[in-house]
């Protein structure tokens, strides 16, 4: 072998040990992901490591505006928690309060003068987290949910809000949720929880908010995916067909087809309409995940 020009000793392993049989080599599949000779097409996407989410943490903040960065410096204490970050201009950014600034800029051309916000299925807390620390005129900030979820929420907002945006928060769980009684809200949120949901329990969260709500965003997935489409080893079938159950976009559709995202966009904005009476004020796919839809009804 030329001396001068010798491969490395990891080109060496490579170049032995995956194209030793190079002249049987199928170039109908050898690109594809369990072929042996994915390291000289591409990364393996099963890796066992963080290199896609970091990759992708990294494209959406690089590739950001100026206003996107500004909306998330804004929030104070996004890393409690030890979350998966990068760093971009001396700001640590996290993959829940990417989402959470996309859902402040979303709105922010609509929350003038709502004082009042009730966000159903609130999480850990991240949204109320990052709206209380960009709509200063909101008084009233209400999560439903169920109780261990309310508790979790409770804790966190409490370390990473300073006193008085805390006070602004009020924790319903659902053991107390009466249809009956509840405080006219300005905003009702709902961020990737309806689709999780009986249907019968979606109907009446939307009965709520058609009697106590001026105005409701909604961001949930647009429809159902097929496991095999994301690469998902090792699945429960009965987790699957639990979860195809639930929500009220329950048909399946290729996630990763711009056609049928956007035909299955249509039908989510209906599906989630509070009443007949409800118009849409905007609406749109949801980055970096296209499958999720925002849109901004006007209850009335």
């Amino acid at each position: 072998m030329n001396k001068i020009f010798k491969p490395s000793k990891v080109w060496d392993k490579i170049n032995n040990d995956l194209l030793v049989d190079y002249n049987n080599i199928d170039y109908n599949n050898f690109r594809e992901v369990d072929n042996t000779n994915k390291k000289i097409t591409t990364w393996n996407p099963y890796d066992p490591s963080l290199r896609y989410l970091k990759s992708l943490i990294n494209n959406i903040v690089f590739t950001s505006t100026t206003e996107f960065y500004n909306t998330y410096k804004k929030i104070q204490n996004t890393e409690l928690g030890n979350p998966i970050s990068i760093k971009y201009k001396d700001v640590n950014f996290n993959l829940d309060y990417i989402l959470s600034t996309n859902e402040v800029l979303f709105l922010k051309d609509d929350m003038l003068g709502v004082k009042s916000v009730c966000e159903i299925g609130g999480g850990f807390g991240r949204t109320a987290h990052a709206f209380l620390y960009n709509f200063n005129d909101i008084e009233e900030y209400y999560i439903i949910d169920l109780p261990n979820c309310l508790t979790l929420a409770k804790n966190y907002l409490q370390l990473v809000l300073p006193l008085d945006l805390y006070k602004k928060c009020k924790f319903i769980s659902v053991e107390n949720l009466d249809i009956n009684d509840f405080p006219q809200v300005d905003l009702f949120i709902n961020i990737d929880s309806f689709a999780e949901m009986d249907k019968e329990t979606i109907l009446n969260y939307l009965k709520l908010i058609s009697i106590y709500g001026k105005f409701f965003y909604s961001k949930n997935p647009i429809g159902k995916y097929n496991p095999n489409d994301m690469g998902l080893l090792n699945i429960n079938k009965e987790d699957i067909n639990n979860i195809f159950q639930t929500g009220l976009c329950t048909n399946q559709l290729n996630v990763f087809d711009d056609d049928e995202l956007h035909i299955n966009l249509k039908k989510y904005i209906k599906a989630y309409k509070p009443n007949n009476n409800s118009t849409i004020l905007k609406s749109s796919l949801s980055s970096p995940f296209y499958y999720y839809g925002d849109v901004l009804y006007n209850i009335k």
